[in-house]
């Protein structure tokens, strides 16, 4: 079974191309299909580095896991990848 996880970009990219995502933008994230948090965290490494991104985020619904909200980061998706 594969969970959704999502990971956000700090703030320099707005005006920093990332070094190897030129897609990366502060206003969106990037969506991943893994079966647990630690292959997420390796897939999305793999597409944007090991400091690529800056919060990774699970699927519970309140606290620091709940989800990026859709009014703070309004490009919404960016990139979506999955474990194979």
């Amino acid at each position: 079974m594969q969970n959704e996880y999502r990971f956000t970009f700090g703030q320099k990219h707005r005006h920093e191309p990332h070094p190897i995502a030129p897609w990366v933008h502060p206003d969106g994230w990037l969506t991943i299909f893994a079966p647990d948090t630690q292959r997420a965290r390796k897939l999305a490494e793999s597409i944007v580095g090991e400091d690529g991104f800056s919060m990774q985020y699970g699927a519970a619904t309140t606290g620091r896991d709940a989800w990026p909200r859709e009014d703070i980061y309004p490009r919404g998706e960016l990139h979506r990848a999955t474990w194979e």
